[in-house]
């Protein structure tokens, strides 16, 4: 300040203001406020759905004197904020925040509740006109009309803008104005503390959402806590991790993360790095440009499309500008703009980026490769070292910029006035300061993990940055020899992304299609406006290593978000033309990369990869065993699938999702074996989760050649059939040493269910019942504990083995041959739960439960000694009294079986992934709320896929949700019967089945008299919905902020509507007779609108539009083969009928079928003919068809049905479907341990 300068305030104001010179500026400190810096303090006091409302509180303010056509002019800054912007007009501080907004609500804000205290004596300087890096002024700048006026600038002291969309939330630019400026009278009004209201009334339809937001995107978090001033008071829930970080895509790209548009030629090339987004957690899809159209709008289209449709993160363009253009039509004061930034602008007609794009610019297939070698490798196994911290700063010569690094350096723009995340090593070369090229160079080659230029820059240089007055030029790129120390360039200047460019390389390109140099560049195509720039900066720097926003085009968008928000049109103009080349998910901050979870889902996608299109997961298991390297996990979804698959020396897990009874496995080749690990599979293979059915002639499951695996939770059914004196085993071992452990063998062939030819194999935990044999050793030594041994048609064990102790061998023919029982061995019945339906459980009373090796390595997952056999299970009320009990005394994996009867309570999962199963069915084992105010189910706390809920009739269920699922939880719910639920409750907003952040597959359950919102409403998160029955209730199915798949489900007579809301995909399903059949909502392909023909069972009857016009991928397959029937029961399953309360509460319980197999009709036959049979007990059952040589024909069905009467239709074809000749055949009927066949005559 001037000596003698004096400023004329109130005599109370003089008594507290305080001035401090320092360099440069004069900090003005008022109102007894500290004599030093501070920024003022902006307080969220209340947010919701009314209104907004902040404190300011102002403790001062910076003071410049500068000269200007003469005159003593004054600039007043804020530390951390900038000005007003209106050129010619009086420069002012203004405080800048973004602030969240209801979804469609319109906005005002009002000043309330003001302290102020007025200065008199100033000359307040105008706004300039913003300069281009490197320009010059041109004269100064002065609004004479508004400096002549006698009134308040700016004219309000605060305002908003319009509202925009930014991804997950709508929000307005606030903008206050606490010191104003009368330049007529010189005086000053400086508000120390104010309260701005923003209000929240009436309709605004511009950039309006269609609900409030319940969930944020995990990435996006960070960004708007950061910048959005009232994010943490929205009560808005992270994404769940378990959806959008573990599942990769679900069946038809449900919310996947990666976009990927490649020229067509470079589609091949992007498997690896696809492999690689998938191990991060990113899924994947890759679109060829071909397919979408090479013009700038059909690339915006199709990129809005897949956001609208599956919320992706980031999108990656590759291919040069000639062939995939980027926008150019934004125009500036320097001409048109080429920008990649406007393809991130998708959600309203907002400039906010909502998603991130980076761009691979290159014309080979060498160039592509290498740069995608360079990014895999930064994120995946960069060389070790302190590089890995370091970054570099360079700057121009010209102060302004060094004095920006130097902010940069300090951590002076971050909120905490540090880097919290992690303070980078940082190394500076500055030409201001003696720097070089060779400077550059030498610390580049030495390894960075950032490098950040601020200066001058041309479309192939940074521009005589250097003491010497030096370019840094494409050529020194290439130069580089740093090896795989590549990092990421921020080069904030002019032009150095000047991809567009014709006549050669750009800056940005020469250091990213060089061998060495960098993996990714940040760099403009146009040149920039300067003081936009600096912020831009310091922004990112923030966001990467303050605020954990770590992927770097997320970080260069919070930049941009930043730098519009308070430079208005100029940070405008410096965001879309500045553009990435390079993965904009790119982690800055490296950590080590976790284990990669592939997924498999064999009714979406194929293998090919040289089509226009091809995504993760993989259609067959064989392809996500390709994709995997070791320690990795591939999770294959339900479905059958046929194939053949090798794990070819992998060490991985490959797991069945749901467990056996949802996943099936074929060999395609029945000659080879369907499972092989024969090349070394060490420690830390496993393969579990699987039914493995009709295996060939040869060794189902091979394991040799040192091979190491776990092989658990499995059924091997059906293999090695009818294959007289076959010598082979259903899982052989040569020369390795598996754990073979809770498996279940039942209805096998061959030689041995498991075979030891040599090696050491342990086998812990299994059952066999009713193979041909049990389990041999040849030549090799194996320990053998624990197993339940039963019904083999010859011996159950055979052979010399290590240890043979603990199991139950009894009934076999004989029960051991060359061999002799352990100690602790059993023979005696194991009372399995019902051995007639493969239900392998045992009774509570059996002999085999805690008899097992009483070692605690072996003890069951509830922690008591273990118990012999395959599957374990606590019995309700046999061991306890009650499902809670029960509930609560379980471990994660464990399995609790529910006898018939009637059970009152409310009863919570409590985070365990367990499976509550019943014994009897829905019709018999009823659950009833004892609170009639609470879900009688909660599964809300993160349970797995290894959560089961089944066989159970919810009934009566009071004012609020029946049952409820959320907080991550994955539980399969099916089998279950829910009937007279949220009754005569009018306007009741509750459903019967409420999910939030979770992601359960509802299968096969029947929903009848039901009343409340819906019967299955997704108020977040995603849920499958798949072959339910619903029929009289208030309304069917909705979703609210949640998206779901429904296929193959029947909606019929609601109330109100069938079908509400926006779902991912809608197919399949009858939608007949609601009020009305959808509401906000779509048919999707394959539906229809028909009577279904129901029995009074709700089975379908015969001419039902609904049998075989369900989802035809051969996941959705009913029990016989035959494509999906929609509905809970296929054509031919009948349900148990209902018991009288009384019967119910029995332990037992009477089911009034008998085992007969009728004589098929009419007979002979041509070409069709109907076999009709009845079953006492729901289970599995086979149905085949032979030739007069006892060869097999046609297998009619294969799978669980339930007891009673059913009826399949042969149409005289094969297994190939080809027709048969004329002549005798004979058809068998297998149910548990009931056979029978007849003959039939087809007579063409």
């Amino acid at each position: 300040m001037r000596k003698g300068f004096y400023h004329i305030i109130p005599a109370l104001a003089l008594l507290l203001l305080a001035a401090i010179v320092t360099a440069g500026d004069t900090w003005i400190g008022i109102a007894g406020h500290n004599a030093t810096p501070e920024a003022p303090i902006v307080t969220v006091v209340q947010s919701d759905a009314s209104a907004t409302v902040l404190t300011v509180s102002l403790s001062g303010f910076s003071l410049e004197e500068t000269l200007a056509e003469g005159k003593e002019y004054q600039k007043l800054t804020l530390p951390r904020h900038f000005t007003t912007l209106d050129i010619g007009k009086p420069q002012l501080p203004a405080i800048r925040e973004m602030v969240a907004i209801p979804a469609k609500a319109g906005v005002s804000v009002e000043v309330t509740e003001v302290e102020e205290t007025s200065l008199r004596g100033y000359l307040i300087y105008p706004f300039q006109t913003p300069l281009i890096e490197g320009q010059v002024p041109k004269g100064f700048d002065i609004d004479r009309e508004t400096y002549a006026a006698n009134r308040w600038y700016p004219a309000q002291t605060a305002e908003v803008g319009d509202p925009q969309i930014w991804r997950d939330l709508r929000v307005v630019n606030l903008s206050i104005y606490p010191i104003r400026f009368n330049p007529a009278t010189g005086q000053v009004r400086v508000i120390t503390r104010m309260t701005v209201r923003l209000t929240f009334d009436g309709m605004n339809t511009v950039n309006a959402l269609p609900f409030e937001p319940k969930t944020a995107s995990r990435e996006y978090i960070p960004l708007y806590r950061q910048t959005v001033i009232n994010y943490d008071k929205l009560g808005i829930l992270p994404e769940p991790e378990s959806i959008e970080a573990n599942d990769q895509l679900d069946e038809i790209l449900t919310d996947y993360d990666y976009l990927i548009i490649p020229v067509s030629r470079f589609v091949d090339n992007m498997l690896p790095f696809t492999k690689w987004k998938n191990a991060r957690g990113l899924s994947t899809k890759v679109t060829s440009l071909s397919s979408i159209g090479a013009d700038t709008l059909s690339i915006k289209n199709y990129i809005r499309s897949e956001y609208q449709n599956y919320h992706i993160k980031y999108v990656l363009l590759v291919g040069d500008p000639s062939e995939l253009p980027g926008y150019e039509g934004y125009t500036y004061s320097y001409g048109a703009i080429f920008s990649d930034f406007y393809y991130s602008l998708l959600a309203g007609s907002d400039d906010i980026p909502d998603i991130a794009v980076g761009r691979i610019s290159a014309m080979t297939d060498a160039q592509v490769d290498n740069l995608l070698l360079k990014m895999i490798t930064y994120e995946a196994n960069p060389p070790a070292g302190d590089w890995r911290t370091k970054a570099l700063l360079v700057a121009h010569s010209t102060l302004t910029y060094q004095e920006c690094k130097e902010r940069i350096r300090n951590a002076d723009q971050t909120a905490s006035g540090t880097y919290s995340v992690l303070y980078p090593y940082f190394t500076t070369v500055y030409g201001a300061q003696g720097g070089t090229n060779a400077d550059v160079s030498a610390a580049i080659n030495a390894g960075q993990r950032v490098v950040n230029y601020r200066g001058h820059g041309g479309t192939a240089i940074w521009q005589q940055w250097s003491a010497l007055g030096e370019n840094y030029d494409t050529l020194d790129a290439r130069a580089l020899t740093n090896g795989d120390k590549t990092p990421v360039v921020f080069a904030i200047a002019c032009s150095s992304g000047q991809i567009q460019w014709t006549g050669g390389a750009c800056l940005a390109e020469g250091f990213t299609l060089a061998n060495d140099a960098a993996c990714a560049y940040l760099g403009a195509t146009r040149p920039s406006w300067t003081t936009p720039n600096s912020t831009y900066d310091e922004q990112i720097f923030a966001a990467i290593f303050d605020e954990g926003t770590n992927a770097i085009g997320n970080a260069s968008n919070v930049g941009a978000v930043r730098m519009i928000a308070q430079f208005g049109s100029y940070g405008l103009d410096n965001a879309r033309m500045y553009l990435w080349l390079g993965d904009p998910s790119l982690q800055v901050i490296y950590t080590p990369p976790a284990a990669e979870m592939i997924w498999v889902d064999g009714t979406y996608g194929d293998d090919t990869t040289g089509s226009g299109t091809y995504t993760s997961p993989y259609r067959t298991i064989a392809k996500g065993i390709a994709m995997a390297t070791d320690l990795d996990t591939v999770q294959v979804k339900p479905g059958t699938y046929v194939e053949n698959i090798n794990f070819g020396g992998k060490r991985i897990i490959v797991n069945g999702q749901y467990g056996p009874a949802m996943t099936i496995l074929k060999p395609a080749n029945p000659l080879l074996s369907t499972v092989t690990m024969t090349t070394g599979e060490g420690v830390g293979t496993q393969f579990s989760g699987f039914t493995f059915t009709a295996g060939g002639d040869c060794y189902p499951f091979l394991i040799g050649g040192g091979a190491i695996p776990v092989i658990t939770n499995h059924v091997f059914d059906y293999n090695i059939r009818g294959v007289a004196g076959n010598n082979k085993a259903v899982i052989k071992t040569t020369s390795s040493n598996p754990l073979i452990t809770k498996n279940v063998f039942c209805r096998n062939g061959g030689i041995s269910c498991i075979g030891i030819w040599s090696g050491t194999a342990r086998i812990i935990n299994n059952t066999f019942d009713d193979n041909a044999r049990g389990f041999l050793t040849i030549s090799g030594q194996g320990i053998a504990e624990n197993n339940i041994v039963t019904n083999s048609w010859q011996y159950g064990i055979y052979g010399t083995w290590t240890t043979l102790d603990y199991n139950d061998v009894y009934n076999n023919n004989p029960n051991y041959q060359s061999a002799n029982p352990g100690t602790h061995s059993l023979s005696v019945d194991p009372l399995y739960l019902n051995r007639t339906t493969l239900n392998f459980f045992l009774d509570s009373t059996s002999a085999c439960i805690d008899a097992g090796d009483p070692g605690a390595w072996y003890n069951d997952l509830d922690g008591t000694r273990n118990d012999m056999g395959g599957l374990h299970a606590i019995y309700v009320p046999g061991q306890i009294s009650t499902i809670q009990g029960a509930l609560n005394a379980v471990a994660n994996g464990d399995n609790i079986l529910v006898y018939p009867g009637n059970y009152y309570g409310n009863f919570d999962f409590g985070g365990k992934s367990c499976k509550l199963m019943s014994t009897g069915g829905p019709y018999v084992t009823i659950l009833r709320p004892t609170v009639s105010t609470t879900p009688i189910v909660r599964i809300v706390t993160g349970e797995d896929e290894r959560t089961e809920f089944s066989g159970f009739r919810i009934t009566q269920g009071g004012d609020y949700y029946t049952f409820m699922i959320g907080g991550g939880a994955r539980p399969l719910i099916r089998n279950n019967q829910f009937t007279y639920n949220i009754r005569n409750v009018p306007g009741n907003n509750k459903s019967v089945i409420r999910t939030d952040y979770s992601r359960p597959l509802i299968t096969r359950n029947l929903f009848t008299a039901n009343g409340g919102i819906s019967c299955i409403v997704l108020y977040t998160g995603d849920a499958e919905i798949v072959n339910n029955t619903m029929y009289d209730n208030a309304r069917g199915i909705c979703t609210i902020t949640g998206m779901g798949t429904a296929k193959n489900n029947i909606i019929v007579g609601s109330w109100e509507y069938g079908v509400y809301g926006i779902w991912t995909e809608l197919n399949y399903n009858d939608v007949y007779d609601n009020n009305p059949d959808y509401q906000s909502a779509n048919p999707g392909a394959g539906s229809i609108s028909a009577d279904p023909l129901f029995n009074l069972d709700y089975t379908l009857a015969a001419g039902s539009p609904c049998i075989n016009t369900g989802d035809p991928r051969i996941r959705y397959n009913d029990p016989d083969g035959s494509r999906n029937d929609m509905g809970r029961y296929w054509y031919g399953a009948t349900p148990s009928p209902a018991q009288p309360v009384a019967e119910a509460m029995s332990k037992t319980v009477a089911i009034p079928y008998t085992f007969a197999l009728n004589q098929n009709h009419p007979n002979p036959f041509n070409p069709t003919t109907t076999i009709a049979f009845t079953v006492p007990i729901a289970g599995k059952a086979s149905l085949d068809v032979f030739n007069i040589l006892g060869q097999h024909v046609r297998c009619l069905l294969d799978g669980e049905i339930e007891a009673g009467a059913h009826s399949v239709v042969w149409d005289g074809r094969d297994g190939d479907g080809r027709s048969v000749a004329s002549g005798i055949y004979f058809y068998r009927l297998r149910a548990g341990t009931e056979v029978d066949s007849k003959k039939m005559i087809l007579m063409k």
